[in-house]
């Protein structure tokens, strides 16, 4: 049986494909294409300016972050040397009620 079908394939003439010409609205003819580059061109500095966007976005916040882990660790240098010089001076205070 596979045999014959194979047979029958090989012996039957194909005609080619025929081009349909006549107008359809779901098929694009040669003044469509120029809109439809147009609106695919548009499309696409649609697309380019909203990810340039949120790249900037993006970016504003990682730069933004970054700014406040810096401001966090110069408060904290600020701080941690206020208590240090506030327990030197803790220090003399003492020394000098002990030397009384």
């Amino acid at each position: 049986s596979y045999s014959k079908k194979r047979a029958i394939a090989k012996n039957t003439k194909m005609s080619p494909i025929k081009r349909h010409v006549t107008k359809s609205k779901y098929r694009s003819n040669a003044s469509s294409s120029v809109t439809r580059n147009t609106h695919a061109i548009k499309a696409q500095n649609a697309v380019k300016e909203a990810t340039d966007s949120v790249n900037q976005t993006l970016n504003a916040t990682r730069v933004a972050k970054i700014e406040h882990h810096r401001n966090v660790a110069e408060e904290i240098s600020r701080l941690r040397e206020e208590w240090l010089a506030e327990k030197e001076e803790a220090a003399r205070f003492n020394q000098e009620v002990e030397n009384m």
